[in-house]
């Protein structure tokens, strides 16, 4: 299951983006969004978020 991003802990700071080995995580209307097709489900972005904004549910 590809990660999500939860809208109520995130802040903007872009850590989950530079973190994306797919290039899966991108700004859409001001919010950052996965493209699912291109998660690897690898976990980095969960790592990189400060405020565990970030999940992969397994």
């Amino acid at each position: 299951m590809p990660a999500i991003i939860m809208a109520e802990r995130r802040d903007g700071c872009g850590l989950c983006i530079d973190a994306c080995r797919g290039n899966a995580i991108r700004i859409v209307r001001s919010k950052a969004v996965i493209e699912e097709m291109l998660c690897m489900e690898c976990g980095a972005c969960v790592r990189a978020c400060q405020n565990n904004a970030v999940v992969i549910e397994w």
